[in-house]
């Protein structure tokens, strides 16, 4: 991981081996799972006080995605990195 200066926030984490990334939107409820073997992801440059928002995500090796609205499942399929 590496980290914004002076501030310790999180600037870029890298992510390897068996990486399960689970998302739920707040308003919908609508819940995604991202499964991968390697995921990069980067924070955006913020206030000092303030948490650090994702700025972009990237999947790195092999990938599978799902999603769920309201009970029902779907799955988005998988993908591959470059």
């Amino acid at each position: 991981m590496e980290l914004w200066p002076k501030v310790n926030q999180p600037r870029e984490m890298n992510l390897k081996g068996k990486v399960q990334l689970k998302t739920q939107a707040e308003k919908s409820g609508e819940a995604r799972m991202l499964q991968t073997s390697a995921l990069l992801l980067e924070f955006a440059d913020g206030k000092k006080d303030q948490g650090r928002k994702l700025k972009r995500a990237e999947t790195l090796g092999q990938g599978e995605s799902n999603g769920q609205t309201r009970g029902r499942r779907r799955d988005r399929g998988s993908s591959r990195g470059q």
